[in-house]
């Protein structure tokens, strides 16, 4: 339910396409092949492969991909800050903060490509 609500708030404001997933593994066998994607927004608390570690490897395989790590527990934010996390949100997160979110890396970035075209 909160899961949807997030995609439902991100594809809203950053008018893209959002892939949610409920395993890390799941998530990093869909990012594979292609590195097609722009943000990864992962719980720490995810089955399979969570995402303190699936943020690593993203980080290992695609370090100029944004990648933000979720969780209710403090000691995560160091570990995010550790592997090379850009953000980290302490839940429960609220829609200022996922705009908060969108506003510095999404429409930064968009701005900052179309300036360099």
């Amino acid at each position: 339910m909160v899961k949807d609500f997030i995609v439902d708030v991100l594809e809203f404001s950053v008018n893209r396409e959002v892939k949610s997933f409920d395993n890390g593994l799941k998530a990093l066998r869909y990012l594979n092949p292609s590195g097609d994607f722009d943000v990864v927004l992962a719980e720490a608390e995810l089955p399979g492969l969570g995402g303190i570690e699936l943020l690593k490897q993203i980080k290992k395989e695609w370090p100029d991909k944004i990648s933000i790590l979720m969780s209710s527990r403090i000691e995560d934010e160091k570990k995010a800050a550790g592997i090379g996390v850009d953000a980290y949100l302490a839940k429960p997160v609220g829609v200022k903060d996922l705009f908060a979110i969108v506003e510095n890396f999404v429409v930064k970035t968009d701005q900052e490509t179309s300036h360099e075209s």
